[in-house]
């Protein structure tokens, strides 16, 4: 998970997302891969 954190600048300029509005999409992202992480195990 570390490595996405060093790419999410990156990413957020492929994706064209305001660096600011980046909090509300890792709690999104966070929320879906807890989810995903609960549901397949």
């Amino acid at each position: 998970a570390l490595f996405i954190c060093l790419l999410l600048p990156f990413l957020s300029k492929l994706w064209g997302v305001p660096f600011r509005q980046l909090p509300s999409y890792l709690r999104d992202g966070a929320a879906c891969f807890l989810n995903m992480g609960s549901l397949s195990s």
